[in-house]
């Protein structure tokens, strides 16, 4: 399987994970899901690291490992608690987009150069963010799952950012004691709700958990096998995947302008990949 079709593989793994995890918050802590869907992955994780070589494993790496591990269980508690209380086809590309610019202001500090296209995606996501906020009919929505998708999109840049600064060699090993912090913190955070959660909406958990795991693993894959540039863009159509399934499942209607600014997140998203 090429690079492509894994690539894409990953966004649609991604888009559903989006979709199941959002939609099991609706009747269960947001920390409880993203913390019992990373203890689904452990066994997929233990065998990557045995599978994948690593040649020098350094306290950096394992120390950004842990730092990546805290940005991004919090993320995924406020992804998920923002697609459980606001539209997921409005809120997943603004995710994507905020992720993106935090992403390439980070390498503006690092040394990097911001094109006229990179100027152009940063912009466009500030607007998309207003048009999606946007009012309808005199009325004042609900702007806290849009803040909500926001900070978690600056968490998965974050994420990105730490583990930018792990080294090749290091192979899966960061992703240990990110898995262990990320566990851990949620959990926490889950308080008395943090048991696993059993009846109707254990099963959206485990598919949250396991379509995570499958979207990593076709990462890791296309990586390998072509150019990141192309993985980058085909991979973070995973808001396409969501909003197509909240479409469909739970029959969001948002409305012209929000279409726009979702379109408007989409494209920023696929610039800055």
């Amino acid at each position: 399987m090429n690079a492509s079709l894994l690539a894409l593989g990953a966004a649609f793994a991604y888009g559903l994970a989006d979709f199941t995890g959002g939609f099991a918050t609706k009747r269960r802590s947001a920390w409880a899901v993203a913390g019992w869907s990373q203890v689904v992955g452990v066994g997929a994780l233990a065998v990557g690291v045995v599978v994948v070589p690593a040649t020098e494993v350094r306290p950096l790496d394992l120390v950004a490992g842990g730092i990546a591990g805290v940005f991004g269980v919090i993320g995924l508690g406020l992804l998920y608690r923002s697609l459980a209380d606001g539209q997921m086809a409005l809120l997943t590309p603004v995710v994507a987009a905020s992720g993106g610019a935090l992403t390439v202001v980070a390498g503006v500090f690092a040394g990097d150069r911001l094109d006229v296209v990179d100027l152009a995606a940063i912009a466009a996501t500030f607007v998309a963010v207003l048009l999606v906020a946007s009012p309808g009919g005199g009325a004042v929505p609900d702007r806290r799952p849009l803040f909500l998708a926001i900070a978690a999109g600056v968490c998965f840049g974050l994420f990105y950012v730490a583990m930018a600064q792990t080294g090749e060699a290091s192979g899966l090993w960061p992703l240990v004691p990110a898995r262990v912090v990320s566990i851990l913190i949620a959990l926490v955070l889950a308080g008395p709700d943090r048991w696993p959660p059993v009846r109707d909406r254990f099963g959206w958990v485990v598919a949250t958990g396991l379509l995570d795991m499958v979207a990593n693993l076709f990462i890791v894959l296309a990586a390998q096998r072509g150019p990141l540039a192309i993985v980058g863009v085909l991979s973070s159509l995973h808001p396409v995947v969501t909003i197509t399934v909240a479409i469909l499942w739970l029959r969001e209607r948002p409305r012209p302008v929000q279409v726009v600014g979702m379109a408007m997140a989409i494209g920023a998203a696929l610039l800055l990949a």
